[in-house]
């Protein structure tokens, strides 16, 4: 069985750091980044399910699971037109 994962927030402390994110603005832009981020992630999830990937929640990513070798998963996520920086094999 091969896993794989999809990152939400890689360090959520760096993220909110201050010097990031210093004011309410700031704030809201990165909170519309993310929500395009989630947007990306949950169609890329809807691709996945079509094709036999089954998934669950970590406390800062998604992992992926499906009965495949990686070199074939590697070539589905290209054929299904993922970009290549969401989806990462272990």
């Amino acid at each position: 069985m091969l896993r794989a994962n999809i990152q939400i927030l890689e360090d959520f402390e760096e993220e909110m750091g201050a010097e990031k994110i210093g004011n309410s603005d700031e704030l809201r832009a990165w909170g519309v980044t993310l929500k395009k981020k989630v947007e990306i992630i949950a169609d890329t999830l809807d691709k996945l399910e079509k094709h036999g990937w089954k998934w669950t929640t970590g406390s800062r990513d998604i992992i992926l699971y499906k009965n495949i070798l990686k070199v074939d998963a590697k070539k589905e996520i290209t054929s299904l037109k993922i970009p290549e920086d969401v989806v990462l094999f272990d």
